[in-house]
């Protein structure tokens, strides 16, 4: 039965690290369209209802790079969390692995974090609204952030912790 739960979690956290791969091409793709036919999408901008008093290009390419780095970051969080499911599942508790992946997620989570609060600031300092659902952040959200950032240290330290308790228990016998 542990057995299946792991697989299962395993296979939904690769399908979501895909899509959030995907999502960062798809938006990369839409950079380079943006960058290519800047003239049309600006145009196309202005006309949509975004209460900005003028569209320039660097912002939307500034849009743009950060929902990549969003998707990313998360992408990067999700392939960490599925090597520590793999390990879990071949039992391998307290390993120096697990502890340096709950730390990347750790960092991960916090750069993710970060480039959401800068670029809320952003949005909210040009009073645009409603620029994409990459960017439509509560304190919901950032809570959210928060407490996973805490779940991920406290990973980190029990895998630290049972990793020398390990040892010390090895050491003995």
């Amino acid at each position: 039965m542990k057995s299946f739960i792991f697989k299962i979690a395993i296979i939904l956290s690769k399908v979501l690290r895909y899509i959030s791969y995907l999502g960062a091409g798809f938006t990369l793709l839409g950079s380079v369209l943006t960058l290519i036919f800047k003239d049309d999408v600006i145009q196309v901008v202005e006309s949509q209802q975004f209460n900005l008093q003028e569209v320039s290009l660097p912002f939307i390419i500034y849009s743009c790079l950060s929902a990549v780095m969003i998707f990313i970051v998360a992408g990067f969080s999700l392939d960490k969390f599925e090597k520590i499911l793999v390990n879990l599942e071949k039992k391998e508790y307290f390993s120096d692995l697990n502890s340096k992946y709950s730390k990347n997620i750790l960092i991960a989570i916090l750069i993710l974090t970060i480039c959401q609060i800068i670029s809320k600031l952003v949005f909210n300092y040009f009073k645009v609204d409603n620029v994409s659902g990459v960017f439509n952040l509560t304190i919901k959200d950032y809570l959210t952030n928060i407490i996973l950032m805490v779940i991920a240290f406290s990973s980190m330290m029990i895998f630290n912790s049972g990793k020398s308790l390990k040892e010390d228990s090895e050491s003995i016998i």
